[in-house]
């Protein structure tokens, strides 16, 4: 066969993702000549496809000896090194690909995934933006941009990008479930489970189920979650956000010991989240397991972010519960006051009311107790008929 031949075979191959048949056609290739520059860059990234880096590191070494100014050589290299959470050296080869072909995407693309996946979300975007400016076409380019959008709060921008990414591939599990959890974070509810469960048909991920799960838990329906998330944890043992949100759903059956164990392990697993540090706190305070911890887990949030209503609200109830109701009074007074700064409330605001409610009955105010408990009717009228009882005994 000859060497367009064995080209054409080559990308019909990958196309298929028959990576076998690929390997070989490159094997050929090479067999031709052994001095095919190309020929070894792309057996380096079969070998990247199969999962063999040291085959393809070695592979891809010939290839850039032979031709040192080949962008995709540089570009394997990249991608080898990131994959294996070598990222200083995976963004040194990505810059190499831009500095040799600043007019392709790849590199941009390289950078952008890279910086994804460290966090800095400020550099991935700008790549991004970069890498769809020269590959407007590739959905690998679409999908990141419309992920890093979306980490940094542009959900209406990640919203389109992710949906242009399935215009090209319309059989995306993973892209659905990323619009579903761009749609939830909208308040889409009924597209965002429509998008959910088009990927989670296909192919069950945790962060998939945690979306749908998040859904359930907003519509007051727990149960429902808690098989979702043991699910993903089948899946991904060690994944934080599907143990925080079983413990979400545990404390809202008021389980909570059963909270306070998933929380700490989401806890345990991303010590540096502050919503799994007051989550853990607040499960501790309601066990009644350790109040104490909970306070000093409650007072390290509010250092963290002391205009965090919560961090006040759950120091506040561990003081109440240690016997300090002034002191109570005086954090829970700064939740209400910075909650109640946003002018609208939401549910989650009602608990730091009911607080305040049990605060002033114990100084025997049944005036602000009972306005506590109809502000709390406000926030989340689900518990009217109880938070109507408790403010008629105030």
């Amino acid at each position: 066969m000859t060497r367009e031949d064995l080209l054409s075979l080559f990308r019909e191959a990958c196309g298929a993702r028959d990576y076998l048949k690929a390997l070989q056609a490159c094997r050929d290739l090479i067999a031709l000549n052994g001095r095919d520059a190309v020929a070894w860059r792309n057996m380096a990234g079969i070998y990247f496809a199969l999962g063999q880096d040291a085959e393809a590191l070695e592979t891809n070494r010939h290839a850039i000896d032979l031709d040192p100014k080949d962008p995709y050589a540089h570009y394997n290299f990249g991608a080898i090194a990131a994959r294996q959470g070598k990222y200083d050296d995976a963004i040194r080869w990505f810059n190499k690909v831009v500095e040799l072909a600043p007019g392709i995407g790849d590199g941009y693309l390289g950078l952008a995934t890279t910086y994804l996946r460290t966090g800095d979300t400020g550099n991935a975007v700008f790549n991004f933006s970069q890498a769809y400016q020269r590959a407007p076409d590739n959905p690998e380019v679409a999908r990141g941009f419309g992920l890093a959008l979306m980490e940094i709060g542009q959900l209406p921008k990640a919203e389109y990008y992710l949906r242009e990414a399935l215009e090209k591939i319309p059989d995306w599990p993973e892209v659905h479930m990323e619009l579903g959890e761009v749609l939830r974070r909208l308040g889409e509810d009924r597209s965002a489970v429509e998008e959910l469960l088009k990927g989670l048909r296909v192919k069950h991920r945790p962060e998939g189920l945690v979306s749908l799960s998040l859904v359930h838990l907003k519509y007051k329906e727990p149960r429902k979650a808690v098989p979702h998330l043991r699910r993903a944890l089948q899946l991904a043992p060690n994944y934080a956000p599907a143990y925080h949100v079983l413990g979400l759903a545990l404390a809202a059956g008021r389980d909570w010991p059963g909270a306070v164990a998933q929380f700490e392990r989401a806890y345990t697993l991303a010590p540096d989240n502050m919503d799994y540090v007051i989550d853990l706190a607040d499960a501790l305070v309601n066990a009644g397991l350790d109040v104490e911890r909970a306070y000093r887990l409650a007072a390290a949030v509010q250092i963290k972010d002391s205009a965090n209503p919560r961090a006040n609200d759950v120091a506040g109830w561990c003081l109440f519960r240690l016997g300090k109701p002034k002191e109570a009074h005086q954090e829970l007074e700064r939740a209400r006051a910075l909650i109640e700064v946003k002018g609208t409330r939401e549910p989650s605001d009602a608990v730091i009311y009911e607080h305040l409610a049990e605060v002033y009955t114990a100084f025997k105010d049944g005036m602000m107790a009972r306005e506590m408990y109809a502000r709390a009717i406000e926030a989340d009228p689900s518990r009217r008929e109880e938070w109507v009882r408790r403010g008629q005994a105030a």
